[in-house]
């Protein structure tokens, strides 16, 4: 399964720290949706997003054609 990673995690407060991540990893989420079309789900609090079967099959497929410098950026 594809696992929640830090920048699935985003909050609502305090509005500097929403700033960023809008800087940050909106374009992230859009070149994915872009480059993979997957929608990447977004975590409310705490618990990791789930995300869909669909996403979860195309990530992996994705990450299994990667060579071992590709996937190196995606364990850091």
């Amino acid at each position: 399964m594809f696992r929640s990673l830090t920048y699935s995690f985003q909050e609502d407060e305090p509005r500097t720290l929403v700033k960023m991540q809008k800087e940050h990893w909106d374009p992230l989420f859009s070149w994915v949706k872009k480059e993979f079309g997957v929608d990447l789900a977004i975590a409310e609090g705490l618990a990791p997003a789930r995300q869909s079967d669909a996403t979860n099959r195309k990530m992996t497929e994705i990450l299994q054609q990667m060579d071992v410098w590709e996937l190196a950026g995606e364990s850091s």
